[in-house]
């Protein structure tokens, strides 16, 4: 459910309110804004994306015997 507000500083904010646990959280417009935006979803999965595969190379990098190929093979 989804009823809007005015902060103290007159900007719009929306509320949600969850029915799982009964928590109600207020979010600026401009947030809501971004969020549902599918631009930002494409970039943050991307980013993701470039974030696996740093954590492949940091995996390798943990073991004893960590060989350079097998690193630069990470980033294929």
């Amino acid at each position: 459910m989804k009823t809007a507000s005015t902060s103290q500083s007159g900007h719009s904010r929306q509320r949600f309110v969850f029915e799982d646990n009964n928590i109600s959280k207020m979010l600026p417009y401009d947030i809501i804004l971004i969020l549902q935006d599918p631009n930002f979803w494409n970039q943050l999965y991307e980013l993701q994306d470039l974030l696996f595969l740093l954590y492949g190379v940091l995996i390798k990098l943990q073991k004893d015997v960590a060989r350079l190929y097998e690193i630069i093979y990470c980033f294929g």
